[in-house]
């Protein structure tokens, strides 16, 4: 199978791009409930990707797990999987 990482990446950071502009937006601007309702699911969306990408990224190159930003990438997909537990069980 051929599949194209390079536009993995490009799609992963342009949702992350977009991610920042909205939350930029929403905070400090009341919203109706459906329009956070979106807000929310973009925001979890947007977190997915994140993870999938960094997932494929150490999946294609292992030898990017010695590296000194692994640590960051571990400490951040951590942080990830928290918010989806509290985002999914708590509520």
């Amino acid at each position: 199978m051929n599949f194209n990482f390079k536009l993995l990446y490009r799609i992963a950071f342009f949702t992350s791009l977009i991610g920042l502009v909205a939350i930029v937006s929403d905070f400090g601007f009341p919203q109706t409930d459906l329009t956070q309702n979106i807000l929310d699911w973009f925001y979890f969306f947007v977190l997915g990707v994140g993870l999938f990408s960094t997932f494929t990224r150490y999946i294609k190159n292992s030898a990017l797990l010695k590296r000194k930003v692994f640590i960051f990438d571990l400490l951040s997909i951590l942080f990830t999987f928290w918010i989806f537990y509290l985002f999914l069980f708590v509520g």
